[in-house]
Order: structure tokens, then sequence, then C-alpha cells
């Protein structure tokens, strides 16, 4: 039975990504699992300075991870953030990663889990 990831990730785009290489989809999950909480709290500090080149540039490189893991709704935040960052609108940045963050906390925990998941089928077909 093939694998299917959960319904709240968009398996279009993963299957489209990834085709049948679960492997492969299972070490892009794990690298964004381990690198994801510090490029978003640089994006944060940026904020917090008001640095508008490095917001846009710390959202334009942590846009493409959420999709890379099916996660096109927060992958879109992260362009918000980048647009808002050009017309140096803080307010906008501010509400948009509130939500970023709230996302991210309930994806996070599917993340980890599809990691285990794909894992324990990998680990079952050896």
């Amino acid at each position: 039975m093939a694998f299917t990831y959960n319904d709240k990730l968009n398996s279009e785009s993963l299957d489209k990504l990834y085709g049948k290489d679960l492997i492969y989809a299972c070490e892009m999950f794990e690298i964004f699992d381990q690198i994801i909480e510090k490029e978003l709290d640089t994006l944060e500090e940026a904020i917090q300075s008001r640095v508008y080149q490095d917001i846009k540039a710390k959202s334009h490189k942590i846009k493409p991870m959420y999709a890379m893991v099916g996660i096109p709704s927060v992958s879109n935040m992260c362009k918000e953030i980048e647009d808002n960052a050009m017309k140096k609108n803080l307010s906008h940045i501010l509400s948009i990663m509130k939500t970023l963050r709230k996302e991210h906390e309930s994806y996070i925990v599917i993340i980890k889990e599809e990691i285990k998941r794909m894992q324990n089928y990998l680990n079952k077909d050896s």
C-alpha cells in the first residue's frame, strides 16, 4: 500500500515534488524540522529591528521551505511579509507574523508526526 500524507498537508504538491521517492521526502521534512525554528527566529529579529531589506530577504528564504513540506498557506504568508516589507508596512508584517507563528505551531506537530510515519513506513519495507 502506498504512503499517503496527512490530510492537512497539500498531498498533490508533495506528490509532484517527490513522486514515489519517500526517502527524499522524509529527508526534506527532517531538514525543515531541524532548521525552521532558527529561520523564523532570524525573521522575527529582523522584524523587531525594522530592517526591511532583511525582513524581505529572510521571508523570501523561508517561503519555499513551507512549500517543500506541503504547507502553501504559510508559504503564502511569507510572500505577504515579503511584499509588505517592500512597502515598509510594519503593522501588516506584525499581524501576518503573529498568524504565521500560530499556523506554524499547529503544523510543526504534523510535520514531526509525518517524519515518524514516513520512517516507520520505510522501515517496514526494508
